[in-house]
């Protein structure tokens, strides 16, 4: 290159050129990245992932914005046991604290508003709640576990009904009330670590509809506890699709509202190999299981990955078993688009699943405080790529 007056360096025009094109290449990186492929095949959209996702960066980010439940606060703002949450179109958000049967309501900024509910037997009083939602038509449904009662509010707290005719053939838990007021539930086979379950689908009188899927219980881990065995994991999207994740291998399904499988998310894995450390872990993890006399088997590899869920924009989270290293506890996520195209492979160090709430930009999470207490946290949640 030469030098111009003032200093300038004088760029060649093929150079120049070159630099054109060269950032024009850069800027297209996002599609022109992905080696995978997308084809209809017998009916079905099947989406053939590459090992390597199209970013190599971390492409979200979680930034804290509240947290409710801190001890140094009054006891409207401690929670015993959280097994339910939801946010409504005012940003309020309702925690279920099953042990002392009631729903707590907080303004968006965290203040506590009111009580719902109460352990008792008469209108409006629950036993053993385990699942909260907000339903399309804006009521609050409670669902208690002791009774197999529905027990509906207003968001404002009023006892509005009950209903107690659903009826299963083992013992059930509620997922989700979908958009057209059928409940997806989830049937437990055999307790821990024997395991065995079954997802239904039942209409809004509670008859069951449909069988998603089924994982019959491992009646060898009394005493042996495969904590690997292979199963799968769900999660409902905002249209009342589902998607359904098999464990033993990397593969994704995506049913229509009906139950009919309508797309499979494919993507290459490689096996990662169990190590001593990871035995430490688990066997941290499972420790009161170990010291009732059983014992934990652990296989060469691990499974594909060990849970999944989706936000509100139909973005598929994928918890994979590949920890981080100085992060014992932090696990890494694949992230796919809502196309099934592979994004990222990045580590996320929140308490990320199905039960988590996305709403208008915001993570609903129920994490362990330092206290070692249940809490809510709010994180506002930031993409670096441009997303539709």
């Amino acid at each position: 290159m030469k030098a111009g007056f003032c200093g300038h360096v004088i760029v060649p025009l093929s150079l120049f050129l070159f630099f054109i094109l060269f950032n024009a290449a850069g800027c297209r990186q996002q599609e022109s990245a992905w080696r995978g492929s997308i084809k209809d095949e017998k009916g079905i959209t099947v989406v053939r992932n590459p090992a390597q996702p199209i970013y190599k960066k971390d492409i979200i980010s979680f930034e804290e914005e509240l947290q409710i439940g801190s001890a140094d606060k009054s006891d409207k703002y401690i929670f015993s046991s959280i097994d339910g949450l939801d946010v409504d179109d005012n940003g309020h958000i309702y925690v279920l604290d099953s042990r002392v049967a009631e729903v707590k309501v907080f303004s968006q900024d965290g203040e506590y508003l009111r009580s719902i509910g109460g352990r008792g037997q008469g209108p409006g009083e629950m036993q053993r709640p385990l699942f909260l939602q907000i339903t399309a038509d804006n009521e609050l449904v409670v669902h208690d576990y002791a009774t197999q009662h529905f027990i509906y509010f207003s968001l404002d707290g009023q006892f509005l009904r009950q209903r107690a005719n659903w009826k299963t053939e083992h013992p059930a838990q509620p997922v989700k009330i979908d958009q057209q007021g059928n409940l997806i539930g989830l049937e437990i086979l055999a307790p821990p670590p024997m395991g065995g379950k079954i997802l239904r689908k039942y209409n809004s009188n509670f008859e069951q509809i449909i069988t998603l899927a089924e994982k019959p219980p491992d009646l060898t881990a009394r005493t042996e506890y495969n904590f690997l065995r292979p199963t799968f994991y769900f999660d409902i999207f905002a249209n009342d699709n589902i998607i359904l994740g098999h464990s033993e291998k990397y593969e994704l399904d995506i049913l229509n509202p009906e139950g009919k499988l309508i797309k499979k998310i494919l993507k290459k894995h490689r096996p990662l190999r169990i190590r001593d450390d990871d035995k430490d872990f688990y066997r941290e993890r499972y420790e009161s299981f170990i010291k009732i006399g059983g014992k934990l088997n652990f296989p060469d590899h691990f499974l594909c990955f060990c849970d999944l869920a989706v936000d509100d924009k139909g973005r598929i989270f994928v918890k994979t078993f590949e920890r981080e290293k100085n992060r014992k506890d932090v696990f890494y996520f694949d992230l796919f688009d809502e196309e099934g195209k592979y994004l990222a492979k990045m580590p996320i160090a929140i308490n990320l699943n199905r039960d988590s709430v996305w709403k208008n930009g915001k993570l609903y999470t129920v994490e362990t405080s330092q206290e070692g207490g249940p809490m809510v946290r709010r994180f506002k949640v930031s993409f670096d790529i441009e997303v539709k």
